[in-house]
């Protein structure tokens, strides 16, 4: 019982299905499709099929590079590199095959959370490198992530931390938070944007009669 890679080999190509077995009493069929691109590890490279269903990841890759095949290649290395412990030069093969999520990944597991946060930015998710930069506590980081992904209550809570002033301003009116920008406003100074502020709280907002007082004010 538990999870298990199957992987199928036929002429040019290896295909892998992952396995999962509940009871021994039962038989799992797998149906495994050479055919199907979603399954498949490599193609059109013959070499590398029998060292790779033998485990043996450094001559299959050798094959794929020979092949011109260079993204498989490294990503075959990144493989190898992780199963023996070597996570750095592991990541640095992710890296190099365009696999930057699973970089990323790999980099949070292994405790290098800035590496892990720029990974993540790299790949295009700023929501997951947010809240690695938080973790590294590079909160100014987080912030500018947090709003990148829209994630604006996050980033409050950052530039918040930070004392960004003027950061949290502008969320909170891009937040439609008018009292509490106003208020922040007030603390800074500049009655003329608390105003402003204060005159977007509509008759129907539960802050419309603290915020004509403060307006008074």
């Amino acid at each position: 019982p538990g999870s298990h890679r199957v992987a199928v080999g036929a002429l040019d190509r290896v295909a892998e299905h992952l396995v999962e077995v509940v009871s021994l009493a039962n038989a799992v069929p797998l149906l495994v499709d050479l055919g199907d691109a979603f399954h498949l590890v490599f193609k059109n490279c013959p070499d590398a099929v029998t060292p790779y269903l033998e485990g043996d990841l450094v001559s299959a890759a050798a094959a794929l590079e020979a092949a011109g095949q260079l993204q498989a290649a490294h990503r075959l290395r990144a493989d190898f590199a992780q199963a023996v412990g070597r996570c750095e030069e592991a990541i640095e093969e992710l890296r190099a095959a365009g696999d930057l999520l699973r970089a990323a990944e790999l980099a949070a597991k292994s405790h290098n959370l800035a590496a892990s946060a720029a990974l993540f930015e790299q790949a295009g998710d700023p929501a997951r490198a947010a809240e690695t930069h938080r973790a590294a506590g590079d909160l100014a980081a987080a912030a500018r992530c947090y709003e990148e992904a829209f994630l604006l209550d996050e980033a409050l809570g950052c530039y918040r931390e930070l004392g960004e002033g003027d950061k949290c301003l502008d969320l909170l009116e891009k937040l439609g938070r008018y009292r509490e920008a106003a208020e922040s406003a007030r603390e800074h100074a500049d009655p003329a944007r608390a105003l402003r502020n204060l005159q977007q709280i509509g008759r129907r907002d539960p802050d419309f009669v603290d915020g004509c007082v403060l307006s008074a004010r």
